[in-house]
């Protein structure tokens, strides 16, 4: 559960600095 969790976060996390980049 808890690595399911931090891979998600992490996902999360990854996904708002590509947008970033992006805008």
């Amino acid at each position: 559960m808890g690595n399911l969790s931090f891979f998600l976060v992490h996902a999360i996390v990854k996904f708002a600095m590509a947008t970033g980049r992006l805008s």
